[in-house]
């Protein structure tokens, strides 16, 4: 079952968890975490509700892989609201839990419900990570609070425009920045480098993530040095 999810084949996986009750093989709360995963791949609300149900009452809903596997399907089939419930109802919160409810409101253009759940992980002395830092960032999108509206022309052209959005937010420099936000001391330059000319979109984001971080940022891409400062560039948007 977990190979079948992994590799994209969710229906597959759970027609192998219906064969595997029919045989009498009791599901744990590893089996119920994988099936739930594979309605979030296919976005099977009714079908994330039953497996619900029935983890409840085997008593395995209270694994806190299954309480993020609710998280994930809930959010992927458009139900931000009962992922908020699955994420209030969970007994422990790791570091995924936070993850996927901040970027489930951050997706669904919850911008606040993103940065008050940010606030409350930092309270709870959660040590972010750079999926975290990628949810507020767009977050704040939403709410103008950083001027950055994501450049979709910048994204493959072959997607959608709401995946062209998301698929922008895995651009190297900005994960490479968030990783350095997350490891390096507070105010401290970060320093990195690309094989490619540095995108439109990013340009924008990093000059606005200097603001953000109060920090110096320095991107070194294909054509010249960048040098971040205070929401400025040292190519003057010229490059």
């Amino acid at each position: 079952m977990a190979s079948c999810t992994q590799n994209g084949h969710f229906e597959e996986s759970l027609k192998l968890f219906i064969q595997m009750a029919d045989d009498g093989v009791r599901a744990n709360g590893l089996t119920y975490a994988v099936a739930l995963n594979s309605c979030a791949g296919l976005s099977a609300l009714r079908s994330g509700d039953a497996l619900n149900g029935h983890a409840e009452k085997t008593g395995c809903k209270s694994y806190l892989s299954v309480g993020n596997a609710l998280i994930n399907m809930y959010s992927k089939s458009g139900s931000i609201d009962d992922a908020t419930k699955a994420f209030t109802s969970m007994l422990n919160q790791d570091i995924i839990s936070w993850n996927s409810i901040i970027n489930a409101y951050s997706h669904f253009g919850f911008a606040k419900g993103a940065l008050e759940t940010f606030h409350n992980m930092l309270a709870e002395e959660e040590t972010p990570t750079y999926v975290t830092f990628i949810g507020v960032l767009s977050a704040c999108a939403h709410l103008g609070l950083i001027g950055y509206v994501p450049n979709i022309a910048c994204a493959s052209h072959d997607v959608e425009d709401e995946q062209k959005e998301e698929y922008l937010r895995y651009h190297s420099e900005k994960l490479a920045i968030a990783f350095g936000v997350i490891h390096m001391p507070p105010g401290a330059a970060i320093y990195i480098m690309k094989n490619l000319r540095m995108c439109d979109d990013c340009h924008v984001a990093v000059k606005l993530i200097s603001i953000v971080t109060n920090r110096k940022l320095v991107v070194r891409d294909a054509n010249r040095f960048h040098c971040f400062e205070s929401g400025c560039c040292s190519c003057d948007d010229y490059w």
